[in-house]
């Protein structure tokens, strides 16, 4: 921690995880063309002794009792805010980022460190600490969670929503877990991209509403209510007018359309509805401010 919070030492500490990520990359890399090379030739060669100590040493790093103890020191210190963002550091974001987390004790630490406010300054911050959180919790509640990890993504996701209840600050934390995906190599989006966010959106808000449990609390920050609550809207869309520029994309006269509320239904907050069409309904996503 004193290296962390030490201006001159913070500055050797991040040349050398600059090192350390070069390293990583090109390790993981050599690792990755030794793997198809060894599927070919099943013969064993005499590796390089510096390759087998730094595997010694990453095994070490990635080890779960060294993960969790890290973690948790980070966060008791209230110091994630200080890693850097993920595009600052120098290593690959799949170094940072894979392998998937699936240890229960290192996915609980994440959801204290986030029920606790020890992400707060970290999400603000936009520092790889809660990337790495919103990452895994990502994957392990809306991806993963099968047979006997269910009852600990309910656990989990019960756990969220009633931090959301009690800290309104927290709601775009959560909403950034709902829309989280990891970035692609291209950058670049079209319309069957957004249909499908919009579709893995729907798909997770269902999967909070069965992790409540019947829970009515619990259920109740799920609906819209007026309040800044999170939710579904199924209704009719008026058709546009004939000047209106979108009544091009209007192929149906009964179109119907769920409308997730980003935020609020105060429209004085500025937050339209974004609608996602069905089958029926109009060919792009079609956006109308809430009604006053």
């Amino acid at each position: 921690m004193d290296v962390i919070e030490d201006e001159k030492s913070k500055d050797v500490y991040e040349a050398l995880q600059d090192l350390y990520g070069n390293i990583l990359d090109k390790e993981r890399h050599t690792s990755a063309k030794m793997t198809c090379e060894k599927n070919v030739n099943l013969s064993l060669e005499p590796r390089n002794e510096k390759y087998l100590e730094f595997l010694r040493f990453q095994s070490d790093i990635h080890d779960t009792p060294v993960r969790l103890a890290a973690w948790k020191a980070l966060t008791n210190a209230r110091v994630l805010e200080l890693l850097p963002p993920l595009e600052s550091c120098f290593g690959e974001a799949e170094g940072y980022l894979q392998p998937i987390e699936d240890n229960a004790e290192i996915i609980e630490a994440y959801v204290k460190s986030w029920t606790s406010g020890a992400l707060d300054r970290a999400a603000s911050r936009g520092s790889i600490a809660y990337v790495l959180v919103l990452h895994h919790l990502s994957h392990f509640i809306f991806h993963s969670s099968t047979g006997d990890k269910l009852l600990l993504r309910n656990k989990l996701v019960r756990s969220l929503l009633r931090d959301f209840s009690l800290k309104q600050h927290h709601e775009a934390m959560l909403l950034n877990l709902i829309q989280y995906e990891e970035k692609a190599s291209s950058q670049t989006t079209n319309l069957k991209d957004d249909l499908q966010l919009y579709s893995n959106i729907n798909k997770r808000l269902e999967v909070l509403t069965e992790g409540c449990e019947q829970n009515s609390s619990l259920l109740n920050e799920l609906v819209i209510d007026g309040k800044g609550k999170l939710g579904f809207l199924t209704g009719e869309a008026k058709k546009p007018g004939e000047n209106d520029p979108k009544l091009k994309t209007w192929r149906s006269e009964n179109a119907m359309v769920t409308a997730w509320l980003i935020n609020s239904m105060d429209y004085s907050i500025g937050k339209p509805f974004l609608f996602l069409p069905t089958a029926k309904a109009v060919e792009m996503p079609y956006e109308r401010p809430i009604p006053t």
